[in-house]
């Protein structure tokens, strides 16, 4: 799912992510099966740019952005950009069967029923979902992710003011679901993944390859010990709730990324007293990039990797 039209990618994977403890740039060579880093880097944002993982002052994201390309040395084009999570808002929605630009073209005159402001005002994408009992005959269920349209033109244009190609712009979610779903095809059922982030976390549902449900919550690293614990509360309300509203779908694994923070404390709060097996992965690993060089960061990328990766085929 996409904000912005795609244009072809480039000789390098290129993306930029927006996140509250850091903006972060990443570009990556190779294909599916071999990648490699190539350039990396990372700078705080100036007060005011984010705030709680939210796009605050334009102006001044562009001054961090300016930052950035600098300490990176410059930016490849095109490249991905990441929306902050807590800026998108994102629905299962029930239409008739159709394409998905028929899809998007049909909601149009219904959005309004699913989110706090007109379709004239946002740019939004809608997918197809798959996943057990999808529908009847006569509907299906989509997944609609979507933001105000004036936050999206302004992160296009203050990354294009520094002289590069926007190739797509993405909630940084998807991003993260996707980089924890790895270069292959591994899960034949439903899936947990969960992000633990800084200030935010990210708990996603999947269906094979498909991501059903999102929910970005205000738990992370930065509230330590009872931050962690609160996240684990969040999980587990999130599996219920699966349980109720998505009767056909069972869980194979409980898969959590982030490198920091996490030991076997947290890990046994999240697999609670059932069976399911839960799996502490490593982005980098499970894509097998190598190549890092020493001075470049090497936590963190997990949704700057995501970005990278969805141009692959």
């Amino acid at each position: 799912m996409v904000f912005w039209p795609l244009r072809k990618r480039g000789k390098r994977l290129a993306s930029v992510s927006l996140e509250g403890d850091g903006l972060r740039y990443l570009e990556l060579s190779g294909d599916r099966t071999s990648l490699r880093y190539e350039r990396s880097a990372v700078v705080l944002p100036l007060p005011g740019a984010l705030k709680q993982d939210m796009v605050g002052d334009m102006e001044i994201l562009s001054r961090s952005l300016a930052r950035l390309e600098e300490e990176a040395g410059r930016f490849a084009s095109p490249v991905a950009v990441g929306i902050p999570s807590r800026d998108v808002l994102i629905r299962l929605v029930d239409m008739p069967p159709l394409s998905p630009d028929d899809a998007r073209e049909a909601l149009r005159w219904d959005f309004d029923r699913h989110f706090p402001f007109p379709a004239t005002d946002a740019a939004y994408d809608v997918a197809p979902l798959d996943l057990p009992g999808n529908g009847d005959e006569e509907n299906r269920h989509y997944l609609v992710a979507a933001c105000r349209l004036g936050l999206a033109e302004g992160l296009v244009g203050a990354v294009e003011a520094l002289g590069v190609t926007v190739s797509a712009l993405e909630p940084l979610n998807l991003a993260l679901f996707r980089a924890g779903l790895g270069p292959v095809d591994r899960f034949d059922g439903g899936h947990l993944q969960v992000h633990v982030g800084f200030e935010t976390s990210e708990i996603m549902l999947g269906y094979r390859e498909g991501g059903i449900l999102f929910r970005t919550v205000m738990a992370g690293r930065a509230g330590g010990s009872e931050g962690l614990s609160s996240l684990a509360r969040e999980v587990d309300a999130t599996r219920a709730f699966i349980r109720s509203r998505f009767r056909d779908l069972s869980l194979e694994e409980i898969v959590v990324t982030g490198q920091r923070g996490i030991d076997e404390a947290f890990l046994s709060q999240i697999r609670g007293e059932g069976l399911l097996p839960v799996a502490h992965l490593s982005v980098e690993a499970l894509w097998g990039i190598a190549g890092h060089r020493d001075e470049g960061p090497r936590e963190g990328l997990e949704a700057a990797v995501g970005l990278c990766v969805r141009a692959l085929p």
